[in-house]
């Protein structure tokens, strides 16, 4: 072969081979099928909020969108700036920032998690189980309301 000539290598396996492998590996494959039919159809979030168990509190979640609406507002006060921003295409543009506007002010969370780890730090067992008993009591007025996050 002369220089700067490369060997041609076969890029994929002989019929053969393919059959034999995908052979052995069905068991495999039917297991793990059975352990993970995939998604099931149903809704899935679309975002997580972690807050900090001594911060959730029982506005957190309207306090959430309003503030995201606000930066909406100032950044993308109407569809065409927010079409701009987004790189939308004009027939768009309505159509998704009337939907994002509605998604804010109907559920600006999806899906909240009261973070009692990494966002809320070592703190003595007593405040975290008062303040896990705080939050309790807050999640649970929260779906009494009907102002909990579909996901909680």
């Amino acid at each position: 072969m002369g220089q700067g000539q490369q060997e041609q290598v076969a890029t994929s396996l002989a019929g053969a081979v393919s059959e034999e492998i995908s052979a052995s590996l069905a068991p495999v494959d039917a297991e793990l099928e059975r352990r993970y039919p995939g998604d099931p159809g149903t809704r899935q979030p679309v975002h997580t909020v972690y807050v900090p168990g001594d911060v959730f509190a029982s506005d957190t979640i309207r306090s959430w969108g309003e503030k995201a609406l606000a930066a909406l507002d100032e950044h993308a006060p109407d569809a065409a700036s927010f079409a701009a921003v987004l790189g939308l295409r004009d027939e768009l543009a309505e159509p998704v920032y009337a939907r994002v506007r509605a998604k804010l002010e109907r559920e600006p969370i999806e899906d909240l998690r009261v973070d009692f780890e990494d966002g809320y730090g070592p703190r003595p067992d007593a405040e975290e189980d008062e303040t896990a008993a705080r939050a309790a009591r807050l999640i649970a007025e929260a779906y009494k309301n009907g102002t909990a996050a579909p996901y909680m």
